[in-house]
């Protein structure tokens, strides 16, 4: 009789917490899941996320680093469970770790390419960038390379594409300020393949395809891994007056070596 009490209220205390969490209740979330997280130590994460946006910083670490244990203890036991895996980087990205997350999914992009890990990666930059944004504003070059590095791992992924677009996609004061930056990256030999790839979005966008192959182009040689490169250059000079549809289905090739269940790259090739 007691298992048959404790069950059903354990399910309750797990149900109404997350609810809660959900619609913004926190004390209330809280309230019922340190009720069931004993038992399902997969809460933690959660508890730790409520601990934060209620301004409890020391409490939110004390769960993440919980998690994490729990986390690295699943993967001692299998180091292919990629569902602890990912957790674990979840729990490394909220005590503000993003080195060790990003290597916690690049090991496990070691054992088993899967989009599962390509995806956890893309998001996980696409999160970097923007805590990167808010504490070094200024280090544009820095941020660049965290788009670039998002990309390397996943190439589709909507987060990045969006901040690129949003750095760029316009002709506001922000967007103004980082063409600036980047031509002054030009001038001073310090540009990177990252820097050719955003300034050829911007030329593509402004319909300017001279432009934006030269950068692309360049881009390439600094950088011939890059897999995103390879595929927009391909794109570029598979069709049009100066097409070299020869060179272009190399390049799409390669990238497609890189990564080759990357459904983008397909349609390209």
């Amino acid at each position: 009789i007691k298992l048959d009490v404790i069950q059903p209220l354990h399910a309750a205390h797990s149900i109404l917490g997350q609810l809660y969490a959900r619609t913004g209740r926190l004390e209330e979330a809280e309230r019922h899941l340190v009720q069931v997280v004993q038992r399902q130590p997969e809460m933690q994460l959660l508890l730790s996320t409520i601990a934060r946006e209620q301004g409890k910083r020391e409490q939110s670490l004390s769960w993440a680093k919980s998690a994490e244990k729990v986390y690295r203890d699943l993967l001692a036991l299998d180091p292919n469970n990629e569902k602890a895996r990912v957790l674990l980087s979840a729990s490394m990205i909220a005590q503000n770790n993003y080195p060790a997350a990003s290597q916690a999914l690049t090991d496990g992009l070691a054992r088993d390419d899967t989009p599962t890990m390509r995806t956890a990666l893309g998001d996980l930059y696409s999160r970097w960038y923007d805590v990167q944004s808010q504490e070094t504003p200024s280090d544009l070059g820095a941020r660049l390379a965290l788009l670039e590095q998002g990309l390397r791992y996943n190439p589709a992924n909507l987060g990045l594409m969006e901040r690129i677009n949003r750095l760029m996609g316009n002709e506001s004061a922000e967007a103004e300020k980082a063409r600036a930056v980047l031509r002054e990256l030009l001038t001073t030999g310090k540009a990177t393949a990252s820097t050719h790839f955003v300034l050829g979005i911007d030329a593509y966008q402004r319909k300017n395809l001279d432009e934006a192959r030269l950068h692309w182009e360049r881009a390439h040689e600094l950088a011939p891994e890059f897999a995103v490169v390879s595929n927009n250059l391909a794109w570029l000079l598979a069709e049009g007056d100066k097409a070299d549809p020869e060179r272009a289905l190399s390049l799409i090739d390669a990238a497609l070596k890189r990564i080759p269940k990357q459904p983008d790259f397909r349609g390209t090739r």
